[in-house]
């Protein structure tokens, strides 16, 4: 049992839309485990009018245990992205720490107390979070039956460690390869104030959604230090059915000039650093992603070329499965030992087994 006194010191935010018996299966989940303990949910949903007029009549009809505050944002409007539907849901934020929270995944609630314990005692720390387990159903749906449940530790570490005592050395462990970022960004317990400084300097510069993970990932290791606790802490639905875009310097350039540009001013205001070496500090933080942009467009371009010259197609796949053998012998590499070691789970772990409950429910 969580205690109210450490419940009420935390507001649930939801970016929804839709995906209407997604939210309700949400609900059901944490209206069942948190309905009585005093958490503040807020729900910003840019669903066309349509599922809006679902959600209210459901939402209204099962009358939750848990206070629900509702906000709905036009999809046709240009402020339904993730950016502004989080700013118009902060000032319905009056706790100091705040879960960001996906309608397809469940945050547990045990490692809840010691998170809150650590804020509360040590305001060097903004982010805390843990191990994540990830789930399949045989379908992406809402219900059905589990596929699998496992939790992802083989070739890197969860994260970056963002423990060190200064905004640079943060940083700077951040930046300190070419891979896309690994952070735990959106998905944490964090402090509410540091959100609402990210969020404000977001919106002003009306940054995509691509680009306000960037900058949520980037502030919260200049604006604080992240712990992560031996606590499985998160479910992650997997969704096997979805595609994305493939990442491209071309494509997010001026995002990308943005998004420098809004980092740079916060870790000059924030962070009491004069513009030039501010500058410099996100330039160098910022070039691993670059290079990895650039990279991919590399990629794509060869592809293309490859793709209407039959001796480089057959070239290409030589060398791929050239690779693919390296691979399959070389050892895997050292997770960093900072981090505490993912637990092994199987079928009838508890955490495993009440999310097999929450998946077998009905639809709507």
């Amino acid at each position: 049992m969580i205690p109210i006194s450490i419940m009420s010191k935390i507001t649930m935010v939801f970016l929804t839309k839709d995906t209407p018996e997604f939210l309700f299966r949400a609900l059901e989940y944490y209206d069942k485990h948190l309905g009585s303990h005093g958490i503040n949910l807020v729900i910003a949903d840019a669903s066309k009018n349509s599922n809006w007029s679902i959600i209210t009549k459901e939402i209204s009809k099962r009358k939750y245990s848990i206070p629900i505050h509702l906000l709905h944002v036009s999809a046709l409007s240009s402020l339904s992205t993730e950016t502004h539907r989080l700013a118009a849901a902060i000032p319905l934020i009056s706790t100091p720490y705040v879960l960001l929270a996906s309608d397809d995944d469940f945050y547990y609630f045990d490692w809840l107390k010691p998170a809150v314990d650590l804020l509360d005692s040590d305001n060097s720390f903004g982010i805390v979070y843990g191990h994540t387990i990830k789930f399949e159903l045989e379908r992406y749906m809402p219900f059905g039956k589990m596929k699998r449940a496992f939790i992802d530790n083989n070739r890197t570490p969860p994260a970056k460690w963002l423990e060190g005592s200064t905004p640079l050395a943060r940083l700077s462990e951040l930046g300190s390869t070419n891979s896309n970022w690994a952070t735990v960004g959106w998905y944490s317990l964090q402090r509410t104030e540091i959100l609402k400084i990210i969020v404000d300097h977001a919106e002003q510069n009306d940054l995509n959604g691509f680009n306000f993970e960037k900058l949520l990932i980037f502030c919260q290791a200049a604006l604080s230090k992240t712990r992560m606790i031996d606590e499985i802490y998160l479910a992650r639905q997997i969704n096997g059915e979805s595609t994305r875009p493939p990442y491209s310097y071309k494509a997010e350039k001026d995002g990308l000039e943005k998004l420098m540009k809004t980092a740079t001013a916060i870790l000059s205001k924030h962070c009491n650093l004069d513009l030039n070496s501010a500058t410099e500090i996100v330039e160098k933080v910022f070039l691993g992603e670059i290079r990895e942009l650039k990279r991919a467009d590399s990629k794509t371009y060869l592809r293309a070329v490859a793709d209407h010259l039959p001796f480089l197609r057959h070239a290409r796949e030589v060398i791929r499965n050239l690779i693919m053998q390296n691979q399959s012998g070389s050892p895997l590499l050292a997770t960093d030992e900072r981090f505490p070691i993912a637990p092994k789970i199987y079928s009838s772990h508890a955490k495993v087994l009440a999310i097999n409950d929450a998946v077998a429910g009905r639809s709507y």
